[in-house]
């Protein structure tokens, strides 16, 4: 019995009946390494002759459960298997991660591609799915110490601020906090920079880092009332998706007298 073709809405059935049971997270980000991950493709012999050989088996993301060219790979393997006529063998695999880039966001499920020794095609989907994100790391900050009060120009300040990665993936690499006083709440181009400072982080979904930064207000500075501003840049890493928590400012004002 031949392979049928795929994408046609209904997947190919070939020499061997399989049957495909999957235990995947709920939510899986691409790329990334998938924890407790596991699937058992039950391949079953139909015929009344003995199969023995090489028998592929491959493991494809797809959004519709059924096999096409579009569905991105996830695992492929080749193993030796004898199966009697009319008996199955279950072949447990591992999902170690879904590629990234190769699929877009969405809710997925795990097909299995087996091929036969005669090389005819079958395929069958899980019934269970799991929801695919693309990775993406979003700094967010807060200003947890900031100066207040009368701040003599010249004199040594300091203020802390807790950097959290609100994405889905690991942040790594170098981040810039870059200070400046401002003469009201919002952050502009005519703001009195004061100093900033360039920290490595690594911090891992969820997680955040206090970081404190000593800096001396500039003589230059004019006497008058500013609040503290901090500006959070990353180097290396993917287009931050809401820059909005990047930009902070403090609650109350200092005084420059």
């Amino acid at each position: 019995m031949g392979g049928g073709n795929t994408g046609t809405g209904t997947n190919p059935t070939g020499t061997l009946a399989a049957s495909v049971a999957a235990t995947v997270p709920t939510a899986v980000v691409a790329g990334q390494k998938v924890r407790t991950a596991a699937v058992e493709v039950s391949v079953t012999n139909p015929t009344a002759a003995r199969i023995v050989g090489p028998v592929g088996l491959a493991l494809f993301a797809s959004t519709d459960a059924v096999l096409d060219a579009a569905d991105p790979a996830v695992l492929t393997v080749t193993k030796k298997l004898a199966i009697g006529p009319g008996q199955t063998t279950i072949v447990s695999l591992k999902v170690r991660a879904v590629p990234a880039g190769a699929a877009a966001a969405g809710t997925y499920r795990i097909v299995g591609r087996v091929t036969a020794p005669d090389q005819s095609v079958t395929a069958a989907a899980a019934p269970t799915t799991f929801a695919l994100a693309a990775p993406f790391v979003d700094l967010a900050g807060a200003l947890t110490a900031a100066p207040a009060g009368i701040l003599p120009a010249g004199r040594k300040a300091s203020a802390v601020v807790r950097v959290e990665n609100l994405g889905n993936v690991r942040a790594a690499g170098p981040v810039t906090l870059s200070f400046a006083a401002s003469a009201d709440q919002a952050a502009s181009s005519d703001d009195a920079a004061l100093v900033a400072k360039s920290v490595k982080l690594s911090l891992n979904p969820g997680k955040s880092r206090s970081v404190r930064v000593n800096f001396v207000p500039p003589a230059s500075l004019p006497a008058g009332t500013y609040y503290l501003t901090v500006a959070i840049a990353a180097s290396g890493q993917s287009a931050d998706p809401d820059a909005a928590n990047n930009l902070l400012v403090s609650a109350v004002p200092f005084t420059i007298g």
